[in-house]
């Protein structure tokens, strides 16, 4: 966990071996993936979904608020739901975004704007999600952190640490 949380601090210090001040603006953490869905018998790929985990905040604040969410975007209308969650460094929830539930939809969004925090602390933002292909499709194309591979239904669990 400590090599974690250093690798963390030196990323969004901007890379450095030294740990620098801090500089104004936003920090913004994240990660996106791709699935792709075809027919169930060859053809070519004719579905894609973007998924993604995001958290941001404001390097002048103390305590600091931190704005994450989980955004699926796809291609065509397609039946999907997600919720994002920010987790503290021992895993447990710390704040829970409104899910978009389960309905025909090109993207969905999960957000919200959490309690403030002190600096110093490990966060993990999480972005869960399920989206079915369309009818006579699976997923052919699926990314690390999800399952469904060759099944019209694809889950995904991205997650995104970070020092506060």
């Amino acid at each position: 966990m400590a090599v974690l949380v250093a690798l963390a601090a030196t990323l969004l210090a901007g890379g450095g071996a030294a740990a620098a001040a801090p500089v104004p603006g936003d920090v913004i953490v994240s990660d996106t993936i791709v699935a792709q869905a075809g027919p169930l018998y060859g053809g070519q790929l004719l579905t894609r979904c973007t998924i993604q985990v995001k958290a941001s905040y404001s390097t002048e604040a103390n305590p600091v608020a931190i704005r994450y969410s989980g955004t699926n975007r796809c291609s065509r209308s397609l039946y999907q739901g997600g919720q994002a969650r920010l987790l503290t460094e021992t895993r447990a929830i710390d704040d829970i975004a409104p899910a978009f539930r389960f309905a025909l939809r090109q993207s969905g969004i999960s957000q919200r704007l959490n309690e403030p925090v002190g600096r110093g602390l490990e966060r993990i933002v999480q972005h869960h999600t399920t989206v079915f292909a369309p009818f006579g499709q699976i997923w052919k194309v699926v990314p690390e952190g999800c399952y469904g591979m060759n099944t019209p239904r694809l889950t995904c669990t991205l997650e995104r640490p970070f020092l506060v």
